[in-house]
């Protein structure tokens, strides 16, 4: 039997280990976490280090895989990138790998080729983060080179916040590395695609809608996008040059554009798929294409196929709660009973507590609704935010 590795076994990789074994593979799931769901699932479950190249190199190569890969999880990336290279096996390369989860290389190679991105500049001291913002002028953006999620992300309008900007951020960079950036003033996009065989596929294009600074964290994304099609078309030109110049293939893309009064500018760009069931259950939605399981014939080698006829409207929406103790959460199955809503899961319980929104770990849930059109989905989502609370007290 054909074998295929995941790596990581989480709640967003049961889809792929269920599809792959649906496609007649024997799956390998390793994960760090000994009760992640996923490894129940598998055909055979490895308890390791994900980001040991050694471990699981020797593991793919004693089991034989003919591919690898993982879905929207940042950390994997350089670890699948470096096996494949080493087994010679279908993926990106170390090098695109680095490029693709290093913010501070990211910008380098964007700026060397002329692609249209904030200022940034690379600091390690706090002398070094003031130096680069008075250079810069506020407000900047404070945030690690390397972290995922909006961990450690800041919007900083003044001096007197720079140190804390800059703690929080060296605090979620493994390289000791801070990048302060110009601010970009917009609108955010996002472009879902996948780069095989050196061709760039566009799949879908969703507008996002983010909390006040000073932290910049989604609340909403809402597809398919409603920026004009000349915006549109302008940045999945960029993105498509943006993915090129990293050196990125056989992956997909998930690119953060924002739509500034100067025209679209890059944010970020990852070499993975979105997540929070973006992926796996709204792209789907939105475009009919299966992309999990193009997903898994790219990682053996296989033509996949990105034809699709459908842009239908979905909505994942982060519902807020005021800070402090939760008290009492109901009208839970009143939401989920909303016509449209397909997905609906509270993070939190009775007696947690609800911090400020600074990063993904501070959110309390999530809403899927997915329709025919965008008003339709966005309108369930709406009802079904009128019927959940969540209740908080002060601590």
């Amino acid at each position: 039997m054909r074998k295929v590795l995941i790596i990581g076994a989480g709640a967003v990789q049961v889809a792929g280990i269920r599809r792959a074994r649906e496609m007649g593979f024997h799956v390998i799931a390793a994960d760090d976490n000994p009760d992640a769901p996923g490894l129940a699932l598998a055909d055979q479950a490895d308890v390791g280090h994900v980001k040991d190249v050694a471990h699981i190199t020797a593991l793919a190569k004693a089991a034989g895989v003919e591919g690898i890969f993982s879905i929207a999880v940042e950390s994997a990336v350089k670890t699948i990138a470096a096996v494949c290279h080493a087994l010679g096996l279908p993926g990106l390369t170390p090098e695109a790998a680095e490029n693709a989860t290093n913010k501070q290389r990211m910008r380098e190679a964007w700026e060397w080729s002329g692609i249209a991105s904030p200022a940034s500049v690379p600091c390690s001291s706090v002398n070094d983060t003031h130096a680069a913002a008075d250079r810069l002028g506020f407000p900047v953006v404070v945030k690690p080179a390397d972290s995922a999620g909006s961990r450690g992300v800041s919007f900083v309008a003044s001096k007197a916040e720079l140190p804390a900007a800059h703690a929080q951020a060296l605090a979620h960079s493994a390289a000791g590395t801070v990048l302060v950036e110009e601010f970009m003033h917009g609108v955010e996009m996002s472009v879902e695609a996948f780069v095989a065989g050196g061709r760039f596929f566009s799949l879908a294009l969703s507008d996002k809608i983010r909390t006040e600074p000073p932290y910049l964290l989604d609340t909403t994304v809402l597809f398919p996008s409603e920026q004009p099609v000349a915006i549109q078309d302008e940045a999945l030109r960029m993105v498509e040059k943006a993915a090129e110049v990293l050196g990125i293939d056989s992956a997909p893309i998930h690119a953060e554009v924002m739509v500034t009064p100067n025209g679209p500018m890059m944010v970020e760009l990852a070499a993975r798929g979105p997540g929070f069931k973006v992926f796996t259950e709204m792209i789907p939605w939105v475009t009919g294409i299966d992309v999990v399981r193009e997903l898994i014939r790219l990682s053996v080698g296989e033509t996949p196929d990105f034809a699709h006829p459908l842009r239908r409207g979905a909505v994942l929406r982060f519902p807020e709660a005021p800070p402090g103790r939760v008290r009492r959460i109901s009208g839970v199955d009143d939401a989920r009973n909303v016509p449209g809503v397909t997905d609906l899961e509270v993070y939190c319980r009775e007696g947690d507590v609800v911090r400020p929104l600074t990063s993904g770990a501070d959110r309390v849930g999530h809403i899927i609704a997915m329709a025919e059109t965008r008003a339709e989905a966005l309108a369930a989502v709406r009802e079904a935010e009128t019927k959940l609370r969540i209740e908080t007290e002060p601590q």
